[in-house]
């Protein structure tokens, strides 16, 4: 998206447009994975900290 200069796409589901995604869409749907993700290792890291002791 970045690279072609396009900041929304078109959803398309058996040729007939559903929606439209932006940028910001996809940057916020990483961005909560990343944090979710993160937070998890975290939790699992603490974890066998605890049961190491």
């Amino acid at each position: 998206m970045r690279t072609g200069g396009f900041r929304h796409l078109p959803v398309i589901d058996q040729d007939q447009l559903i929606g439209v995604i932006s940028i910001r869409d996809i940057y916020a749907a990483v961005m909560q994975d990343l944090e979710g993700n993160f937070g998890k290792a975290m939790k699992e890291r603490a974890k066998a900290m605890l049961s190491a002791s």
